[in-house]
């Protein structure tokens, strides 16, 4: 009887171990809130720990601070791996967007001339220099 192609060269170890780490990334997913799931993009082990991976820096001391209760969960549901905290969080390597939420998406809008005189006579009432100076500049890109 021939061996069947997944058990030569390790290759059904690779993927039942794929398997279980899926498994594992399913469960730590379903202990976290709603709003954090999305962001949770892998799971590691690197024993004794737990390792979660993020897609965004924001959400890393959010889940750090349900990490211990996620990490108690998975020590019962899998009591063999005997984790410890604390539970690492990592940035991904790999973004899933590339939007800057902060960078403004289109350029802004030119003062009209109108609002271009108003800046420009405000510009010589006030008293500080670095403001009064920052509306002239803006008056002078009037359309």
């Amino acid at each position: 009887m021939a061996k069947h192609p997944l058990n030569q060269s390790g290759l059904f170890k690779l993927i039942q171990e794929a398997q279980q780490y899926q498994a594992l990334y399913e469960h730590v997913q379903n202990l976290l809130p709603e709003t954090m799931r999305q962001h949770l993009s892998a799971v590691g082990i690197e024993h004794p720990y737990l390792v979660l991976i993020i897609d965004e820096a924001l959400w890393a001391s959010k889940i750090r601070f349900i990490a211990p209760e996620c990490l108690a969960r998975i020590n019962e549901l899998y009591p063999g791996l005997n984790l410890i905290n604390p539970v690492k969080v990592r940035l991904s390597q790999h973004k899933k967007s590339t939007h800057d939420p902060f960078k403004p998406t289109k350029q802004p809008q030119r003062p009209d001339q109108q609002t271009a005189k108003k800046m420009l006579a405000l510009s010589e009432q006030v008293t500080s220099a670095k403001l009064a100076s920052a509306l002239r500049r803006l008056s002078r890109r009037a359309n």
